[in-house]
């Protein structure tokens, strides 16, 4: 997290460690972080990840709003969402220090509607493979 708060990345903090941070007895098991997808932002993002990974990371990755797309880099998962709603949610989210700085993470009612969408994928793709295998 040093890494992107150096390069002076924007991002919100959701899914497990968002839960962690509402409600302390939920243990995350990785780290999903919410990225303006702005292009200047999206170059301080690859510079950040590609220092904290100690790889090179392509930023055109970050460069086109995507709905829900989540990309898995050694247990952290970047999504990549319009940038209107990036705006709005960044200023209903919650300040909170994370590691030796103040992050931001997002309000409880858009966390919540984010675990009830990814629970809808899921569910999805569970029945869409069931069909698969009849």
């Amino acid at each position: 997290m040093e890494a992107l708060y150096d390069a002076g990345v924007r991002f919100l903090v959701v899914g497990g460690f968002a839960v962690h941070f509402y409600w302390p007895d939920r243990i995350p098991g990785d780290l999903d972080l919410w990225f303006a997808s702005t292009s200047d932002n999206s170059a301080r993002a690859a510079v950040g990840l590609g220092r904290a990974l100690n790889t090179s990371v392509d930023p055109t990755l970050f460069t086109r709003p995507r709905a829900h797309l989540a990309l898995k880099m050694h247990g952290v998962y970047l999504l990549m969402l319009d940038d209107a709603d990036f705006e709005m949610e960044w200023g209903k989210a919650s300040r909170a220090k994370i590691g030796s700085r103040e992050g931001r993470i997002v309000a409880v009612s858009t966390l919540t509607a984010l675990k009830e969408k990814a629970r809808e994928q899921k569910d999805l793709w569970s029945a869409l493979s069931k069909v698969g295998q009849s």
